[in-house]
């Protein structure tokens, strides 16, 4: 086999996010993505040397990725200084640095960041992912069907493939009666595809949705098959959005029609100038189709529901948790880590320690928390262990690290946008980077939006899409390197 192929094993795994071992010390999952990360590592450094230094000192030299490696040294030197006062331990910060940093961000960072242009040119890593993500789309119309027909077959192969959720569950409640493809809703199954859960699954294709739009409206050829070309292109939307709809996810549906909304803009408003009575004449028409609609049947049977409830439900919390507890979970947690932050402002409580003082903080919650979460709280409380329901980066990294840490993260945040916004013109004559670079500020856009309602930096799916910037960024820079200098 040729060593080039090797390395599309990491690609290849990053559309496996489920896909785990248990390893006793780790309190968690670890995906196998890493098992052939760290092997890739090993091999590139006994081929390359030298090689793969220089070349990740010049990315963090030339694109914002040295404010994230500066930011992620202030984080473990924030977190000792914490361990000394007492508001965390030692030994928890050096386990988080060295299980967070060491060995799930920085091997991430390394190896894409290397591979890309150095091995796999980048142009054919977007073309790698589109077709990979294509074929995704399909395992998971694939998966669905396994569960509504209750195909054996295909249910043992999407949870072994999946099974880091049966993992977590054996592993907290000390027995196996979990049945993994069994998420449903309304009396139909929920889609997960190989994420560990259905909203896992419709916030990977949320977080890349602006840039397949760009992809499949590509002109220029993409394969050297014509039926492949058409084929893809033609089906690419059509999936994402029927495995959106099955996931059954009503703010990953609200998500993925707003960034769709934000990533056709100008053409909107271009044929809203040119057509305008026509289109007045239609939502009129639509309007009253719906009314009438809401009139003769009732959505109550169905996940559509779930966001009229939201609804329906403001001004009273109790009603709220009664209506939409799962919704409910995520906005009081989410408010509970902001008060965490307040109670440590500057500071934060230091790497891995969130989980452990939220304990605390949700036994005192000024708001009432739904049933999952006192079923959480109690095995937490007996377990002794660390607590983290519905984490949002922006609330999780504030009451971690501190309003200056966090300040500095959005700022590296910024500039990644910045950056791209100033490179578009170097790629204008190049079609497909072109479209990439518009693609990914848009995604960057899709990410802004995420920030505050879920995620933390230990998200492959999340983390790749900065690398995919980053990447493009120094590919820009490297390319332009004369006309840059020159301005």
């Amino acid at each position: 086999m040729k060593f080039n192929y090797i390395l599309y094993i990491p690609l290849i795994l990053l559309f496996f996010p489920a896909f785990a071992f248990y390893m006793p010390g780790l309190n968690g999952v670890y995906l196998v993505f890493f098992i052939f990360t760290y092997m890739t590592l090993i091999l590139l450094i006994i081929k390359e040397n030298k090689n793969i230094i220089f070349k990740i000192v010049d990315i963090i030299k030339k694109t914002p990725l040295h404010i994230f490696i500066t930011l992620l040294g202030l984080m473990v030197i924030n977190s000792l200084y914490l361990s000394f006062i007492g508001i965390t331990t030692l030994s928890l910060t050096i386990r988080s640095t060295i299980l967070q940093i060491f060995m799930y961000i920085l091997p991430t960072f390394i190896i894409f960041l290397y591979l890309i242009d150095s091995y796999i040119n980048y142009k054919t890593v977007i073309k790698f992912f589109y077709t990979a993500f294509w074929v995704y789309l399909i395992l998971g119309i694939l998966s669905y069907l396994g569960m509504l027909f209750k195909i054996e077959f295909i249910n043992c192969v999407f949870d072994f493939l999946s099974n880091a959720r049966k993992i977590n569950f054996e592993k907290t409640l000390k027995y196996s009666l979990m049945i993994t493809s069994n998420y449903t809703s309304f009396g139909l199954p929920r889609l997960d595809c190989l994420a560990v859960e259905p909203s896992a699954h419709a916030c990977f294709i949320y977080l890349y949705l602006p840039l397949i739009y760009k992809l499949t409206n590509l002109k220029i050829r993409m394969y050297n098959s014509l039926k492949m070309e058409i084929v893809i292109k033609k089906t690419m939307i059509a999936l994402v959005w029927i495995n959106i709809i099955l996931t059954q996810s009503p703010i990953y549906l609200i998500l993925s029609l707003i960034i769709t909304l934000l990533t056709f803009i100008k053409q909107i408003f271009k044929y809203i100038k040119k057509y305008f009575v026509i289109i007045i004449l239609i939502i009129f028409l639509l309007i009253a189709l719906f009314i009438h609609v809401l009139s003769n049947i009732t959505l109550s049977n169905t996940y559509l529901s779930r966001i009229a409830n939201t609804f329906v439900s403001i001004g009273s919390i109790d009603t709220f948790i009664y209506l939409e507890p799962s919704l409910a979970t995520r906005i009081i947690s989410f408010y509970n880590q902001f008060l965490l932050f307040l109670k440590y402002p500057f500071t934060g409580v230091g790497l891995g320690n969130v989980g452990y003082k939220m304990i605390e903080q949700y036994i005192n919650s000024p708001l009432p928390l739904t049933g999952e979460m006192i079923t959480k709280l109690q095995l937490a409380l007996t377990g002794k262990s660390k607590l983290l329901i519905n984490q949002g980066l922006i609330y999780y990294f504030l009451a971690e690290n501190g309003i200056v840490l966090g300040g500095m993260f959005l700022y590296f945040h910024f500039k990644l946008y910045k950056t791209m916004q100033i490179l578009t013109k170097y790629v204008s004559n190049d079609s497909l980077l072109s479209i990439t670079i518009e693609g990914l500020k848009k995604c960057w856009i899709g990410i802004t939006i995420w920030l505050f309602y879920e995620s933390s930096l230990l998200r492959l799916d999340y983390l790749f899409l900065y690398i995919l910037i980053i990447s493009l960024i120094y590919r820009i820079k490297t390319q332009y390197k004369k006309c840059l200098e020159e301005k």
